[in-house]
This record gives C-alpha cells, sequence and structure tokens, in this order.
C-alpha cells in the first residue's frame, strides 16, 4: 500500500495506517512530495493541490514496480487523496493500481 499524508502535515501522518497494514502482513510505503520539509519545493513555491504533486506518487509507483510489485493499493490523507486523483487521471494504471481509498484528517477518530 502507497500511503500519501495531507497538506501541512508530514509522512508520519500515515503511520498508524501503515501500522494496520504491516499487522495484515503486507507493505506499505509512505511517502513525501514537493513542498514538504526537507524535500524538493515547487518551483512555485505552492501546493498544486494535486496538479504537481502527482509526479511524486507517480514516481513512487514506478519504484514500487521496479523493485517488483506487482500491484498496489492507495491511501490518501486530505490532500493525499486529491493527489491520488491527479495520478489516476493522468494514468489509471489499470492492473497495477488495484484500489484507493481516502480519509478527512480528523482529531478524534482512532484512525487517521
Amino acid at each position: 500500500m502507497v500511503l500519501v499524508h495531507g497538506k501541512g502535515a508530514d509522512v508520519s501522518e500515515t503511520f498508524r495506517a501503515a501500522d494496520a497494514v504491516h499487522r495484515a502482513g503486507l507493505p506499505a510505503l509512505a511517502i513525501t512530495y514537493r513542498g514538504d520539509v526537507g524535500a524538493v519545493p515547487d518551483p512555485s513555491g505552492r501546493y498544486g493541490y494535486g496538479t504537481t504533486e502527482w509526479a511524486d506518487l507517480q514516481a513512487a509507483l514506478d519504484c514500487a514496480r521496479a523493485h517488483g510489485a506487482k500491484q498496489v493499493q492507495l491511501y490518501g490523507v486530505s490532500m493525499g487523496a486529491s493527489i491520488i486523483a491527479e495520478t489516476l487521471t493522468r494514468d489509471p494504471q489499470p492492473g497495477f493500481v488495484g484500489g484507493s481509498c481516502s480519509t478527512r484528517r480528523c482529531s478524534t477518530c482512532s484512525m487517521p
């Protein structure tokens, strides 16, 4: 499963979901994208809400495929869901992306 965090958060936002994925015996990849602390900034200095960040998710998908993944699931939180939607709009990747789910950021939820 490839996990994509929301705007203003960092990759740790997806760690609870990653833990559940690992407990199920599956691999998880939590990504960062342009504009994150420590990542390459977008040339505009702004978030693209998926219109620029999709390339970073695409790079993660390409990496997963290059390392032997036959199929992935996608999980996005808030803006992460927008990044997933933009990526799949540009390249639906039939057969490789098996599904996706998303959630809003919720401070009172037991899961992200």
